[in-house]
């Protein structure tokens, strides 16, 4: 009687603990439902900095948030202070085993930041486009320059405390094994080497992401498809995912259940746990002017413009997140039980302001492209990233003009 009496109460704690998780899972969702409705735009005072573009940022803390630009600047950046501090990249490897792409435009800029899982290394893009560089997060001292790729490097993702993986406009893609030295050092990799890269894409890669629950490496190719890859596997592609929508693919985001992929006027949101994976198309209040950045958060997908608009979808409903309570009239496509219905243009239903984000003035350089060309117009900031803090209650937007040829820079929280 007692060992039953026993087992009665377990269950009835188990019960009790199982209520109560999912009483808090229910607030927290209604809590960040409400959060963008209750923030508040904190610019930072980018001007006095004269940067170009802010293309990528990462929390480092409560506090600090790393930001990669256009013009090859590295910074940290108090979001609560303003104040910032850039982060010297070491020097470009002097000797090549092939010579490299030259665009003659100048800086094409830094395109990824990514940290380890324990928070002691951080990956990003050197010096020379086609580089990626390894530093000590404590005190940003290089531990290694990543060579090999013969074009820009789009995108780089941690797969293990010490290992990484690149994606390049060349089309290939790369494992690094990070050895931490004393002396920094370069690790160079031959192109034509399949061993050492790897070229799984027809068009160039322009984006990589990598999902720890499922040990998954996905990766965003132009020719219009998104390639998962088991790792163990040697670059084994698992499945490949094709999309609708092809033109200017540019960000990509993943775990376990969803991929979501930004182009020149819509979000793809795919489950790839789904035989038929494509489940939803959903277009951006700006039509061609591009999706810049996507991310996810618990139930809610987010997406940055190409005009400063950053939209919020809750994805248990596969429909926009209500802000202020204004009716919602973005045009979203394909139920998400069953396949994705065949693509039709919809008509344009312009979004009411209350009905999302949109970002600063930022800076803006007025010099002689601006006033040739673009004085009296209504030029904005692309969203070119945003990140969740890491209590998931604030968010870090950056960006500047999508023009090609103008230079300017936004950087805000949102809290």
């Amino acid at each position: 009687m007692q060992a039953s009496s026993g087992k009665v109460e377990h269950q009835a704690e188990q019960d009790r603990s199982s209520a109560r998780q999912r009483l808090l899972q229910r607030a927290r969702s209604r809590l960040l439902d409400r959060l963008p409705s209750t923030w508040d735009e904190k610019e930072l005072d980018v001007a006095k900095w004269k940067l170009d573009k802010a293309f990528a940022c990462a929390w480092l803390d409560a506090q600090r948030v790393l930001v990669a630009t256009k013009c090859n600047q590295l910074l940290e950046v108090d979001v609560r202070t303003g104040h910032k501090v850039s982060v010297e990249l070491p020097p470009e490897p002097s000797a090549r085993e092939h010579t490299t792409v030259d665009s003659g435009w100048g800086f094409c800029g830094i395109h990824s930041i990514d940290i380890n899982p324990v928070g002691d290394l951080i990956v990003t893009g050197g010096r020379n486009p086609t580089d990626a560089v390894v530093m000590r997060l404590s005190d940003y001292k290089p531990v290694q320059t990543l060579t090999g790729h013969l074009d820009w490097v789009f995108g780089a993702a941690w797969v293990s405390d010490r290992h990484l993986v690149t994606g390049s406009r060349d089309g290939a893609m790369a494992l690094w094994n990070i050895q931490q030295q004393e002396e920094y050092s370069v690790l160079r990799k031959d192109f034509n080497n399949k061993k050492d890269m790897k070229r799984k894409f027809k068009g160039r890669v322009r984006d990589i992401k990598y999902d720890y629950g499922t040990d998954r490496v996905a990766a965003l190719g132009t020719e219009g498809c998104i390639k998962l890859f088991d790792m163990e596997r040697d670059f084994r592609i698992t499945r490949t995912v094709d999309l609708a929508h092809t033109k200017e693919l540019v960000c990509l985001a993943q775990r376990a259940d969803v991929l979501a992929a930004g182009s020149c006027g819509h979000v793809t949101v795919a489950d790839p746990r789904r035989r038929q994976a494509e489940v939803l198309v959903m277009h951006s209040p700006d039509g061609g002017q591009g999706v810049r950045s996507v991310m996810l958060q618990d139930h809610l997908l987010s997406f940055g413009t190409g005009r400063g608009k950053i939209v919020f979808v809750d994805m248990r409903k596969w429909e926009p997140l209500q802000l202020d309570g204004a009716a919602q009239v973005l045009h979203h496509e394909g139920p998400y039980e069953g396949t994705m219905a065949v693509e039709q243009e919809p008509p344009v239903h312009p979004m009411k302001p209350s009905s999302y984000l949109e970002c600063g003035s930022g800076w803006l350089q007025q010099d002689e492209l601006y006033w040739d060309h673009f004085v009296g117009t209504d030029v904005r900031n692309a969203c070119y990233a945003h990140a969740w803090d890491p209590t998931g209650s604030r968010l870090f937007a950056c960006g500047g003009p999508l023009a090609f040829g103008l230079k300017g820079c936004y950087m805000a929280l949102w809290r």
